[in-house]
């Protein structure tokens, strides 16, 4: 459904603000790598579920929170994104309290080239020359990365593949974005609770055991988690998967920027190449989007 003016900008400027908030989020989950991955998932996961339930009571929309579950094909449909947004959780977690915050980077400038490629090959979305190239070169620099630096970039293989699947359900759900949030936000909560409530029967667990201002920062970890989340669902629903993966480089520059000069990351040569690739690629994304490229709009409403 061809979307208003109006609601393209707002949906731009939504993940606009999302993106940013991605790229500095690494600073915050650094805060918290004393905290086992595990259990920074587990957290991450039901306080985000908290956040999103006192948000739907707050606006009065928990009724049709509940009615969801009736549509067992809706339901479906957000159960696949609730696992693939905990896969990419625990890949981002894990890569940033283990000093690989340049996998994230390169995940995240992997994902516009691949929401391109869904883009084009699922929902049929016209794909000029220029951003074939420029999957393309996104390609020759994974390759470079597994051949030549001789290590696999699982992590960010991961977050990329499961982010731009994540990505490809927004544009096929027509519920509404706290709506299905709270849907995904669900399905994946049952078993972090338990996890964390078996931790704390054992006497185990940082809520537990580590210092105040650190049990605050695991609270706030729904809040940090979510808003983003809000911002991008909202967006990705107003405006088309080629103008999203434009404004997504916003978050990986930005990590790339915080791990090499914040965090000190060692970046090899042979990283530099494969970093070389994928921006050689953003560049004919970015030049192919300047040159005025309309592509018609596939959007749903939400």
């Amino acid at each position: 459904m061809q979307l208003k003016s109006g609601e393209s900008f707002k949906g731009g400027l939504a993940a606009i603000l999302a993106f940013f908030i991605w790229g500095l989020i690494p600073i915050y989950w650094k805060l918290l790598d004393q905290v086992s991955h595990y259990e920074l998932l587990m957290h991450r996961i039901v306080w985000s579920f908290v956040f999103l339930i006192l948000m739907l009571k707050t606006r009065g929309r928990l009724g049709i929170f509940l009615q969801t579950y009736r549509n067992k094909a809706m339901v479906r449909i957000h159960a696949i994104g609730g696992i693939l947004l905990a896969l990419n959780w625990f890949a981002f977690i894990y890569a940033v309290t283990h000093g690989q915050i340049l996998q994230a980077s390169l995940a995240y400038f992997i994902v516009p080239l691949v929401n391109s490629a869904v883009g084009f090959l699922v929902l049929k979305e016209p794909m000029s020359k220029l951003r074939m190239v420029a999957v393309m070169l996104a390609t020759l620099g994974v390759l470079n990365e597994i051949f030549k630096v001789t290590e696999v970039p699982w992590m960010a293989l991961t977050m990329a593949a499961s982010f731009g699947a994540y990505t490809l359900i927004k544009k096929k759900t027509s519920l509404g974005t706290m709506t299905g949030l709270a849907v995904e936000n669900t399905i994946i909560f049952p078993l972090s609770a338990m996890g964390l409530l078996v931790m704390s029967f054992m006497g185990e667990g940082a809520m537990l055991t580590d210092p105040l201002p650190l049990r605050g920062l695991i609270i706030l970890t729904g809040l940090v988690t979510s808003i983003p989340l809000l911002l991008f669902s909202y967006g990705a629903a107003r405006i088309q998967l080629n103008t999203l993966g434009f404004i997504q480089f916003i978050g990986p520059m930005m990590k790339f920027f915080i791990a090499v000069w914040m965090f000190h990351e060692p970046i090899s040569g042979g990283k530099i190449v494969t970093f070389g690739f994928i921006w050689a690629g953003i560049a004919c994304y970015i030049w192919d989007s300047l040159r005025g490229t309309r592509i018609k709009d596939v959007s749903p409403d939400l």
